[in-house]
């Protein structure tokens, strides 16, 4: 949000003496979040309130609350990940990186629309030939 934006929603809202959508931001606080006054009581935060017609709004907006994150199993991985396959981080030189590219689209030319950088890696671990790699890799 720009400076000016902001400086025109504060002045709108001293000029409206309430903020106007404090009880919709609750409810879905609420609904998408689950109770933001138990978890807020229970960490030691201030507890948004719902602001009805005819009230003064708080000085202080309320607190938005933290998004959840998703439990995680015992050995750190997260319960809706895939067991399949799992996501490596590898180094390749840039010249590498475009043979790869290069590869992956003259596959697609030849009709594979799927061919990915992924798929190409598969291939080439599945067909490798490791008693005639040279040391020097």
């Amino acid at each position: 949000m720009s400076r000016k934006a902001r400086e025109r929603a504060v002045e709108e809202e001293s000029v409206m003496g309430r903020d106007p959508l404090a009880a919709d931001d609750e409810i879905l606080a609420r609904t998408f979040y689950g109770a933001p006054d138990r978890e807020a009581e229970a960490k030691g935060q201030p507890v948004p309130t719902v602001v009805e017609e005819g009230e003064e709004a708080a000085a202080a907006p309320a607190p938005v609350p933290e998004r959840r994150r998703r439990s995680r199993t015992k050995s750190g991985r997260r319960d809706s990940a895939p067991s399949h396959y799992r996501i490596v981080s590898i180094s390749l030189y840039n010249e590498d990186i475009e043979r790869i590219d290069s590869l992956v689209a003259e596959l697609k030319a030849r009709g594979h629309s799927k061919a990915n950088r992924s798929a190409l890696i598969r291939y080439a671990i599945d067909t490798i030939d490791i008693d005639g790699m040279p040391r020097s890799y």
